[in-house]
């Protein structure tokens, strides 16, 4: 196909082509995502995925103080950790406390399970399984008096669930409270 470049192009033609090329360029951006602007050694951008192969640290010289503090004004978590292999998160401290939770504390592996009256044991399925050498932990809820938890097995009758053994069985339905750790 040959151009007529002799003829002069009307306004309208030569506007009509700047829409369209503006149009095509506008078009072609909504289906691609925008790119990350910071990089190793940029500063963080508010509001866009900021990824690294390296550890970001923020480092307080006078370690008296806060040295990051996420703030969430409507309901949700202010800090969030997730990991597909690993830990989601951690704290540590060498000489304070490396975790203070101000309000209430939510676990996924934790819960209230009810031993029927005339049993001394009720099972429990854990979220994730038992691996390693799991801390297990209950406490009688409804008030019984004489019956204490005697012993949590974990791992018992199978590598998923845990068993809350009683001192005796209550005459009543009894509600125990249970956190695994680790």
């Amino acid at each position: 196909m040959s151009l007529d470049t002799s003829s002069p192009r009307s306004r309208r033609a030569l506007l009509g082509a700047a829409l369209g090329a503006a149009a095509a360029t506008a078009a072609s951006a909504l289906g691609r995502p925008a790119p990350a602007r910071a990089a190793a050694g940029d500063n963080l951008v508010l509001g866009q995925p900021n990824t690294s192969a390296i550890v970001t640290s923020i480092l307080s010289p006078q370690g008296d103080g806060t040295v990051f503090a996420a703030v969430h004004e409507d309901a949700g978590a202010a800090i969030y950790g997730n990991s597909k292999t690993g830990k989601g998160g951690a704290f540590r401290s060498v000489a304070g406390t490396a975790l203070d939770v101000d309000g209430k504390a939510k676990f996924s592996r934790s819960g209230r399970v009810t031993v029927a009256a005339g049993k001394s044991y009720a099972d429990v399925t854990v979220s994730g399984g038992l691996t390693g050498t799991p801390l297990c932990f209950a406490n009688v809820m409804s008030y019984r008096p004489g019956i204490y938890v005697r012993m949590v097995r974990p791992k018992h009758p199978s590598a998923s669930k845990l068993r809350i053994y009683l001192n005796k069985a209550p005459t009543a339905s009894t509600y125990v409270a249970w956190l695994v750790l680790s």
